[in-house]
């Protein structure tokens, strides 16, 4: 094999091997996205539900669905005006009963192992007029609890909720993160920055 082949072999296993070892496992968005959600779905509640065999403590569960709201208003353009954790199994119609015109549903697991924690999330976007998923993500892995550069966030989080969330907050975080990066961008029309600067927190 001559060098430059051998070079280009290099760098493409060492990209395979690099998306094999990301957190995201696989993405999917609708092929009519930009015909029809991209200016349609844009006023989301995120609903995150809290595994059968939870061993967080219950606030993990409310704090990761700010993380969200707080990640798909600022990176993503959505307006999401309201989080919280699912009361019981999921419901569509109940999540979308104040108008909203979808459901960024999270459902995750997250256990304190060592130093670290293992995570992992399904994410869906959900139209409410039909319950048409919008797009979807899974994601997984293992982060350190503490992180040099998040301590800001991470102290941020502590005192909107208490100590009991510190070793969770990086984790997922960076866990969110990674998922809610493959989230498509809509496009938000002139006349809602002003609704959307409200939804911010």
């Amino acid at each position: 094999m001559t060098q430059p082949r051998l070079a280009l072999a290099l760098l493409t296993g060492a990209a395979l091997l690099s998306s094999a070892c990301g957190p995201v496992r696989s993405h999917w968005v609708r092929d009519d996205y930009a015909q029809v959600d991209r200016a349609a779905t844009l006023r989301l509640r995120v609903v995150v539900e809290a595994p059968a065999e939870a061993t967080a403590p219950e606030e993990i569960w409310e704090m990761w669905a700010l993380i969200a709201r707080r990640y798909a208003n600022q990176k993503r353009d959505f307006i999401v005006s309201e989080h919280g954790a699912a009361e019981g199994a999921f419901d569509l119609a109940a999540a979308c009963e104040e108008g909203y015109e979808g459901i960024l549903r999270l459902e995750p697991t997250l256990t304190l192992v060592g130093a670290g924690a293992e995570a992992t999330l399904k994410a869906s976007l959900l139209r409410c007029h039909d319950g048409a998923p919008v797009w979807r993500a899974e994601a997984g892995g293992t982060w350190p609890q503490q992180d040099p550069v998040l301590e800001a966030t991470v102290q941020e989080y502590v005192e909107e909720y208490d100590e009991g969330v510190r070793p969770y907050v990086a984790p997922v975080f960076h866990l969110s993160k990674a998922a809610l990066d493959t989230l498509p961008k809509p496009t938000l029309p002139p006349e809602a920055v002003d609704e959307k600067i409200d939804a911010e927190l």
